[in-house]
């Protein structure tokens, strides 16, 4: 939830609120889908948002790449300033791995859904911006 609230203020007001509640979608969907294809023998239910907050996650990080973290707290940025950037590959790292490391255990936690919803955040948000600019 705290990765909702630092990044999906941003995209929704780039986006617009419908385009922002069709990435959600989709990306929660993708992130379920994607949970299901690697954890296919698991018995554990796979409950929440994870993969659409993800999703709005890689959306950030296609709307605005070169963002430093604490411009989005409205804080002026400073050449010590944590580019969104190195955060963003950090936490996908993080992901992956965890996410590959929950393929011969179970944890609780759905890291397949985090990286499917990424990933759909990442290739919807191009189609919904250009959609977004044609009005």
């Amino acid at each position: 939830m705290v990765y909702l609230a630092v990044f999906g203020a941003g995209v929704e007001r780039l986006l617009g609120a419908a385009r922002f509640a069709v990435l959600y979608l989709v990306s929660g969907v993708a992130g379920g889908l994607t949970y299901v294809a690697a954890q296919a023998t698991t018995e554990a239910p796979a409950i929440g948002a994870s993969g659409a907050i993800a999703g709005v996650i890689g959306a950030s990080l296609v709307l605005q790449p070169r963002v430093a973290l604490g411009a989005m707290f409205g804080y002026r940025p400073t050449s010590a300033s944590l580019p969104t950037l190195v955060l963003l590959l950090v936490w996908l790292l993080t992901q992956l791995l965890s996410g590959v490391a929950s393929i011969t255990t179970t944890g609780g936690i759905a890291w397949w859904a985090h990286l499917g919803g990424f990933v759909a955040g990442l290739l919807v948000t191009p189609v919904l911006r250009s959609r977004a600019s044609q009005r």
